[in-house]
């Protein structure tokens, strides 16, 4: 969500085949941008807006590695001295108490043979893998990463196990075990609710 002009950003995806469209919700119809400059086609790709910067950051998707970030008129390739490697599925969130964008886990190519529990920072200028004592165990090929800003955490629900979910503090990664969770999967979509200070996860695929 790109909170400076209220619009929620979509790129890419899959439909007969991949996809390089640009669209903007306003909260009441969809609109497909045309910029200049554009991301090529992809799927599995992460996307987070930073606020400090008023960006919305791009990585990776497939068996790609790129970052791009969107002003709001136009897609801007950077090339930082240091990327993870190329990966799809991953995890990607503003990381409220750090104030950079955090990368965590996802996997190589659509095949998912290399699985990933990696965990890197972007700061706008390059990205940083941080070592912490511990970490998540990417048990599935798909990660996803929710900005609780009412903790000033990042959340990832472990896929595939009920009830397990860790937390980012900004320095290291902490399990968390919680009461109750929805069913473990992988492919769904959460987003934090700025107004109902809680967060919304749908759908999703199991088994």
């Amino acid at each position: 969500t790109d909170l400076a002009r209220g619009r929620v950003v979509l790129f890419g995806g899959y439909d007969t085949g991949l996809l390089a469209e640009t669209w903007e919700w306003d909260g009441t119809t969809w609109i497909q941008r045309t910029p200049a400059v554009s991301p090529s086609a992809r799927a599995g790709c992460a996307m987070a807006y930073d606020p400090r910067r008023n960006r919305v950051v791009l990585f990776g998707g497939g068996s790609l590695n790129d970052t791009w970030e969107w002003d709001g008129n136009n897609w801007t390739r950077l090339s930082p001295p240091v990327s993870p490697p190329a990966r799809g599925g991953h995890g990607l969130a503003y990381d409220p108490a750090g104030q950079r964008i955090l990368l965590y886990g996802g996997a190589f190519n659509q095949s998912y043979q290399i699985r990933y529990n990696d965990t890197w920072t972007w700061d706008g200028l390059t990205w940083r893998q941080v070592f912490p004592a511990e970490y998540p165990v990417n048990s599935f090929p798909s990660a996803e990463l929710i900005a609780y800003h009412v903790r000033n955490r990042v959340l990832l629900p472990l896929a595939g196990v009920p009830g397990n979910a860790w937390e980012w503090d900004g320095v290291t990664w902490t399990e968390r075990k919680l009461p109750t969770m929805p069913a473990g999967r992988m492919g769904s979509r959460a987003a934090y609710d700025h107004d109902g200070l809680a967060i919304i996860m749908f759908g999703g695929l199991s088994g």
